[in-house]
């Protein structure tokens, strides 16, 4: 094995290798946070796709993502829809679900045993703005784009102020996560 043009015996390798493998774990050589790393491959094409919709929003009154769940659902509210979208294009739909209502989509993650209040990146996250943990009062969803230390996370909601945005909520108003399995 050679460093920078630099041949080393057996021996100093394996302690190089050591001590780079120490380096790394305590942070100081690589800089994206172990966090990331454990994140799967599926759940970072989906956080990637949701983040390059930010901004898009309706048109006349329609969006992209109801049209394509159905013609009829153009107009329909479209978070639920707009998460489906993502999974689809992240080919990630049968770990995800296609579903435009959020109490059905919760309850869907549930009865897979799929369903608790501990967010990961990548996890649905379904809210009740009033603030119960009811699955039969859920009206919104979005997508955990990052779980921070202080309790909130931030995500990414379709059909927020009638666009697709970032956001980063309190456990206040989440009823619970989805979990889909990578």
């Amino acid at each position: 094995m050679s460093i920078l043009n630099i041949t080393l015996a057996p021996r100093t390798r394996r302690g190089l290798m050591v001590g780079l493998a120490a380096t790394a774990a305590a942070g100081s050589l690589i800089s994206a946070p172990a966090a990331q790393a454990a994140t799967p491959k599926g759940a970072q094409r989906m956080v990637a796709i949701a983040k390059s919709q930010v901004g898009i929003g309706e048109r006349k009154g329609a969006s992209k993502y109801g049209t394509w769940y159905g013609r009829s659902f153009g107009k329909a509210p479209w978070c639920d829809m707009f998460v489906s979208w993502v999974a689809r294009q992240a080919g990630v739909s049968g770990k995800v679900g296609r579903f435009a209502y959020t109490p059905a989509h919760a309850q869907w993650f549930k009865s897979k045993g799929r369903f608790d209040r501990k967010p990961r990146v990548g996890d649905l996250v379904f809210f009740d703005w009033k603030g119960s943990r009811h699955i039969s009062r859920i009206d919104h969803v979005g997508l955990v784009t990052k779980v921070n230390r202080n309790g909130t996370v931030t995500t990414v909601e379709g059909n927020v102020s009638d666009k697709v945005m970032v956001r980063t909520r309190t456990m206040g108003t989440i009823v619970g996560f989805g979990h889909p399995k990578y």
